[in-house]
């Protein structure tokens, strides 16, 4: 193996990654006009009583794997949804680019989210699909934000010190059998 092929390895650490269908970590279902408070932002939805009333639209949210830096950019998020009576798809996709040098950047992180409304909806039971995850929703109710796991993770690691690691004692067993 390379150093090259080891450097490889490495880039997944971040410059750009690109979650396509499934590939989030929650799947998030609000009422319209709900709105996270990046500020506040703590990784989870806030758990405040919200209201889902009738021939209201409902805000569909696809929160993926990696929070943003002020520097980092989220390129082309998307969310659409589509209906098989009250089954509801979601299909969601995005890049995010990391900035080269983090540490110039604010430590604040706001939460990578695409976003999408449904047009209003009439009262029943209604349950929200994509990747894994299932949302149930009753309309009308008072409830939280309503929350599932979608996936583990995609290829790239979310700890960057983790993948550099792997490829440092790569590079060093290399060394090794070459000595």
């Amino acid at each position: 193996m390379s150093l090259f092929a080891l450097l490889g390895l490495v880039a997944c650490n971040y410059r750009e990654v690109t979650y396509l269908e499934g590939d989030a970590a929650e799947l998030c279902i609000a009422p319209a006009g709900f709105e996270v408070d990046a500020d506040s932002w703590d990784g989870v939805m806030p758990k405040d009583e919200v209201v889902y009333d009738a021939l209201k639209g409902v805000k569909v949210m696809v929160v993926f794997h990696h929070a943003l830096s002020e520097c980092d950019e989220f390129l082309d998020p998307t969310c659409r949804v589509s209906f098989d009576g009250n089954d509801i798809f979601v299909e969601s996709s995005g890049t995010i680019r990391f900035h080269k040098d983090r540490r110039d950047c604010d430590t604040r992180i706001v939460p990578a989210i695409a976003s999408c409304d449904t047009p209003p909806l009439e009262e029943g039971s209604y349950a929200f699909h994509h990747g894994a995850a299932s949302v149930n929703l009753l309309v009308p109710s008072t409830n939280t934000v309503e929350c599932q796991p979608v996936d583990e993770g995609n290829g790239c690691s979310t700890a960057p010190i983790g993948g550099l690691a792997v490829a440092l004692g790569a590079l060093a067993w290399l060394r090794r059998r070459k000595a």
